[in-house]
């Protein structure tokens, strides 16, 4: 620097250090040093009331291992001020401010270096009135000083950082749920820096494995946890204390929801925290009806019942409601409830029924889909939401009313828009249900909107509201994300005859592995392709069985037993019935048993007539439903004893007029505690194909049956056959 400059009255600035990641990265206010050219030359806007910071970019003008190690900056004249300098390894940065109106000023820039250079760089700004004028810096540079007249290099001093500054934890669950985040420190200083202490208060912790002091350039973990327990956002605060330094601080921030909360992702419902969840839901009708009340409340006191659906292994319940309970004044059907038994509910209102209901089963923690079944009340669906008196609006408005009077609950998950609009087309289908979405969403945003299936689409017609395959091209979509689940309704051949299905004297090509493809065109695509959840709102079928729970036609049953095997390996996310999954592990398709009602015509219930005794044989396929494994390909009622096999023929047969459960060793217990109904084969055999060998039979080989054994002091290979006619 010359004398001239070193003598002058001026305000010099000196710098502190900051980490090479703070220094600016690319803008206009840059001046680029090289050992050429020294500076660049670059345009920049300044009003004079402005402050703001120009970098002066060095890397190119160190040597290999060279370091900035101090910094400081002037400005002549003096109406321009270097409020503040900072300096990294590789660069300064100074801050400028003020200056007079269409004012030409000199800014000197020094910085010193670990090899004991001086590097001064003069750029000139002319500061303007308006801050749309452009302006231009021009930069030189003195002569590089070395050894004499150097200052001295600043005392070795410690400079922690942490990285990040701070942390936001994802959305986790209150009580249950933890999430962890790493926060580095590094000593970017020149001493080492003594760690005093470290704090933090809960919800949050922290683990630092006995972090005492850190070495220059070193760095450490610390682990952050984040465990709330209650609902609600948390803030807080990391705080490193250093010797002889400014305490280092890290904000923490959190959002804590219930643990029960779910939303989607991809093909599966999400519990709050990550983990996949699957409904395993009953329907419980009757609100629906004109007798403006669930049923079998004549018989059996409701929180007995509700009792009794959480102990067979339901975690939610479908409960269909129609417009007509949203009337306050309405009342249910006299004789509908039993005041000695439902005491609690003499004399209310349907809607007040309903609360009750919904209440227990909140309390019971059983979720809640509700199910605008019916616009009016009545028997069966209506086929639209919108018909004759029931417009638009009405609807709209009862959804508006049941929102408002439910959000409040933890465990009403959302709603069921309507149910089997089999008489709109999909596309004004997906209209209405986004409009009606889009303002349950403006009340209660943490609802899951459920929308089922029309009828026909196209040239393709389906079980009313089972006929998804609109979305292909006309997929719903909400205003909230993660909220959108796709219901079907899946029945067996008991509720009605289709193509696809088999039955007494028909069975379709390929049967039962047609029916994969079958599923998979009309809605399983959504769940394959990774759209959108599937909820199977009503699935269900009579299995031979009377309202006794008594096994009335067990020959027709078995096709219906096929189906429903098929089904649940279908749901679990297996292809065709082979072992080739399409779903991870612990994930699948949920699924709405109809009905937990005995007085459903289509299907009876799974409480046999007198509303209390369990139908085993229904709860039995439906609880190998609910373990996500799967069903044995014949079940049976459990009137069980043993049958040998007969090693010549290699043929069981149940002849006897009761249902049979057989161990089968021979293969290595793979078929163990299979079932046989009254007049059906189990075949092991030799043979690759036993419709070859039995003329106007049909058999289906049993995947994973193959196993080799000594029979009869040869080695062969066993394999396992279903006789299906």
């Amino acid at each position: 620097m010359p004398e001239s400059v070193q003598e002058q009255t001026i305000s010099k600035q000196y710098g502190s250090p900051i980490p090479d990641s703070a220094l600016p990265l690319d803008y206009d206010r840059r001046i680029v040093m090289d050992s050429t050219s020294c500076c660049s030359i670059a345009f920049f806007e300044k009003h004079s009331k402005e402050v703001l910071d120009y970098f002066i970019d060095a890397m190119k003008w160190l040597e290999p291992r060279e370091l900035i190690i101090g910094a400081s900056a002037w400005c002549e004249p003096d109406t321009l001020v270097a409020t503040r300098v900072e300096y990294a390894s590789t660069g300064a940065v100074v801050w400028l401010a003020g200056g007079g109106d269409n004012e030409r000023q000199t800014v000197s820039v020094q910085v010193s270096t670990s090899l004991g250079k001086i590097k001064i760089v003069r750029f000139v700004i002319e500061t303007q009135g308006t801050a749309d004028m452009f302006a231009l810096i021009t930069a030189e540079d003195d002569e590089v000083t070395v050894g004499s007249n150097v200052p001295p290099a600043p005392e070795p001093a410690a400079h922690v950082v942490a990285y990040p500054s701070s942390i936001t934890f994802p959305e986790t669950a209150a009580v249950s749920g933890q999430v962890m985040k790493p926060i580095v420190l590094k000593n970017e200083g020149t001493a080492t820096a003594i760690i005093e202490s470290i704090t933090i208060a809960a919800p949050f912790t922290q683990q630092n494995a006995g972090v005492t002091q850190l070495e220059p350039g070193e760095f450490a973990q610390i682990q952050v946890t984040y465990s709330p327990q209650d609902v609600g956002s948390h803030l807080g605060q990391l705080e490193v204390g250093v010797l002889n330094h400014d305490a280092v601080i890290v904000n923490l921030s959190g959002t804590a929801d219930s643990a029960h909360k779910i939303t989607t992702l991809g093909n599966q419902l999400i519990l709050t925290g990550g983990t996949p969840f699957r409904l395993k839901s009953v329907n419980w009708f009757g609100a629906e009806t004109d007798v403006y009340a669930p049923h079998g409340l004549w018989v059996r006191n409701y929180k007995d019942l509700i009792d009794q659906i959480k102990a067979m292994g339901f975690n939610s319940v479908r409960l269909p409601f129609s417009g007509d309970v949203c009337d306050l004044f309405r009342r249910p059907q006299v004789g509908t409830i039993n005041s000695t038994i439902n005491s609690e509910l003499d004399g209310l209102t349907s809607i007040e029924v309903l609360d009750r209901i919904i209440a227990y089963l909140n309390e019971s923690e059983l979720y809640v889909i509700l199910d605008h079944h019916r616009g009016i009340a009545g028997d069966g669906p209506d086929g639209s939401p919108v018909s004759g008196v029931y417009s638009y609006r009405t609807w709209l408005n009862h959804w508006l009313f049941m929102v408002n009077r439910y959000k409040h609950l933890d465990y009403v998950l959302g709603a069921d828009l309507h149910n089997e609009p089999y008489l709109l087309e999909w596309d004004m289908w997906a209209s209405f249900a986004e409009g009606i979405a889009k303002n349950i969403h403006a009340i209660a945003p943490h609802w899951l909107i459920f929308v089922e299936g029309v009828g026909t689409h196209g040239a393709n017609s389906y079980w009313w509201g089972g006929e998804l395959s609109g979305v292909a091209t006309r997929p719903i979509k909400l205003t909230v994300p993660n909220r959108l689940v796709y219901s079907v309704h899946e029945y067996g051949q008991s509720v009605g005859q289709q193509d696809w299905l088999a039955r007494d004297g028909y069975a379709p090509s390929q049967w039962p592995y047609n029916l994969y493809d079958v599923w998979r065109q009309y809605w399983g695509f959504i769940a394959e392709q990774n759209i959108a959840p599937i909820w199977i709102g009503e699935v269900g079928g009579k299995f031979g069985v009377n309202g006794d729970g008594e096994l009335v036609n067990p020959f027709d049953a078995q096709y219906e037993r096929q189906w429903i095997y098929h089904l649940q390996r279908y749901i679990d996310g297996f292809v065709d019935g082979s072992t080739d999954r399409w779903l991870d592990s612990g994930e699948g398709i949920s699924f709405a048993y109809w009905s937990l009602n005995p007085n459903s015509g289509d299907t009876g219930g799974i409480l046999c007539d007198d509303w209390q005794t369990e139908q085993t044989y229904k709860l039995e396929l439906i609880r190998m439903m609910m373990a996500n494994m799967a069903l044995p390909l014949v079940l049976g009622l459990p009137m069980l004893v043993w049958e040998d096999i007969d090693q010549n023929s290699q043929i069981i047969l149940n002849k006897d007029g009761v249902d049979y459960s057989i161990t089968i060793s021979d293969l290595n217990n793979k078929m163990n505690d299979m079932t046989l109904a009254i007049g059906q084969v189990l075949k092991i055999d030799q043979s690759s194909d036993p419709n070859a060998l039995y003329a106007g039979q049909s058999w289906v080989f049993i995947p994973n049956s193959e196993t080799t054994e000594d029979i009869n002091g040869q080695s062969v290979v066993l394999k396992a056959w279903y006789r299906i006619s």
